[in-house]
């Protein structure tokens, strides 16, 4: 973007946004400056990060599917179980309760 990266401009326009005006900057090219080009050809200044290989799989595979885990499903449905089938049954006995008394005959 064309945002103001030197601090002393970013001063002179917060004091006054209305009248700044930026200041004309030459133009530079990085392609024909002499330092450039001589730090280019000395080559890259560290070493290239080297990629270490994935470690390898353990197991075939399968996951979910392992008696480990369909243990701890079965685990935790009989643990979900109980406070559901409670509030079910909490809910159903509010349910066959008349709010009004039976008639007496």
């Amino acid at each position: 973007g064309a945002g103001i990266l030197d601090a002393e401009q970013a001063i002179i326009y917060a004091q006054s946004p209305a009248s700044y005006g930026r200041p004309t900057w030459p133009l530079v090219s990085l392609d024909n400056i002499p330092e450039l080009r001589a730090a280019a050809a000395l080559g890259p200044d560290r070493p290239a990060n080297a990629q270490a290989p994935p470690p390898p799989a353990v197991g075939g595979g399968g996951g979910v599917m392992s008696g480990a885990w369909l243990l701890a499903l079965a685990l935790a449905a009989w643990a979900l179980r109980g406070p559901l089938s409670a509030s079910q049954s909490q809910s159903q006995s509010r349910r066959a309760r008349s709010p009004r008394p039976a008639p007496h005959r």
